[in-house]
């Protein structure tokens, strides 16, 4: 088969990656590609390799990203395109002419569109005509489920949402999250003192979507001043905030891994829209070796063994204990990041996930896989 990941990255990684290789917006589009997976921030580098292991041919287009665009239109549209695509680079609208033309060239069996809010649909399909369209949709509530009917087949790791999907009639399969283990072998061999913390959240802190997250955060920073928060911004944040007093700024990709693996406690805490557990962070923390504190959800032992694999609290007040509790236990601590380290490179890879949505998209195919 042959897929075609849409994908976007966060505006503040993108600076920061720009930021970090100058000079990288005028390379060509398989080094800015690369760059952008040595990163080790992109999911859709991790699908595209792993959808490539199993045998099935895998592109993307990253939406956002104009210096990365722009070059894969210098370098592969024809030149009357290529000059309209400029122009309108410079005047910065939606870049809908070249990302349709990457995914002519690519001429996909599957779709998969992991930012529903960044193409229409209907575009989509006449980019693609015949391919199977696939949107993902994670852990946010949603008013709307109209616009998701233009699609063929909608998946979520959230059960409650594939479920509400389902309720109003479109198709919709659950498809969790994962780690990818290439990430170990990315990794420095040994932290730094610096990268050394008794307590670590990383994470976004927008208002209305984390807001119980922001209130947890603000006892834990309180109580345990040492803590180490890593977020795009705090700005929107009151200025006497405990969160802003440990704030240490954004930490992207092979940085963010390296500070979960380090840290004696990783603190997790899903959005506020469903008490599910399935986030990435469940994976990226476990799967380097580090330590999970999370929510004891309902549905978390079908993925770890809480107290064995992870750790977890029932509310805000039990996980100021839990951290506590872990803090003054380094053995208990590192015997359960074993595990749950174990745990996760035995079932939750991105490999058995790819392989998953292989198994989920195939008989849904109307004609045969190129």
């Amino acid at each position: 088969m042959r897929f075609f990941v849409v994908d976007t990255d966060y505006d503040a990684f993108l600076r920061w990656l720009y930021a970090e290789h100058p000079g990288l917006e005028n390379a060509s589009y398989l080094e800015q590609l690369r760059v952008l997976d040595e990163s080790l921030f992109s999911t859709a580098f991790f699908l595209r390799l792993n959808l490539e292991a199993l045998g099935h041919v895998a592109a993307e287009a990253h939406m956002n990203n104009v210096p990365l665009q722009l070059a894969w239109a210098r370098e592969r549209m024809p030149r009357g395109l290529r000059g309209v695509a400029e122009l309108a680079l410079r005047r910065r609208p939606p870049l809908s002419r070249i990302f349709l033309a990457q995914i002519a060239a690519a001429r996909p069996d599957v779709v998969l569109n992991q930012n529903l809010r960044s193409f229409s649909a209907e575009a989509l399909r006449r980019a693609a005509p015949g391919a199977l369209l696939v949107g993902q949709h994670g852990g946010t509530a949603f008013d709307d489920v109209e616009p998701f009917r233009a699609y063929d087949l909608v998946l979520s790791q959230v059960r409650p949402v594939v479920e509400l999907f389902r309720a109003h009639g479109i198709p919709a399969e659950e498809l969790r999250l994962g780690f990818e283990p290439r990430i170990l072998e990315a990794l420095d061999p040994s932290p730094t003192d610096a990268d050394i913390a008794d307590i670590v959240f990383a994470g976004s802190l927008f208002p209305g979507v984390h807001d119980r997250r922001i209130r947890l955060l603000e006892r834990v920073c309180e109580r345990f001043p040492q803590t180490r928060v890593w977020s795009a911004s705090v700005d929107h944040l009151p200025l006497g905030s405990a969160i802003r007093r440990c704030y240490r700024g954004q930490a992207w990709g092979k940085r963010l891994y390296e500070l979960f693996r380090s840290a004696r406690i990783v603190l997790n805490r899903h959005g506020d829209a469903f008490a599910f557990a399935d986030n990435s962070r469940l994976y990226e923390v476990t799967g380097v070796g580090g330590f999970l504190l999370t929510e004891a959800h309902p549905n978390l032992r079908e993925l770890f063994e809480p107290g064995h694999e992870v750790g977890t609290y029932r509310d805000d007040s039990d996980c100021l204990e839990a951290i506590e509790h872990y803090l003054g236990d380094d053995a208990e601590r590192r015997t359960v990041a074993a595990a749950g380290q174990a745990r996760t490179l035995a079932e939750h890879t991105y490999r058995q996930r790819m392989a998953d949505l292989v198994a989920i998209v195939q008989p849904r195919l109307t004609r045969p896989a190129t």
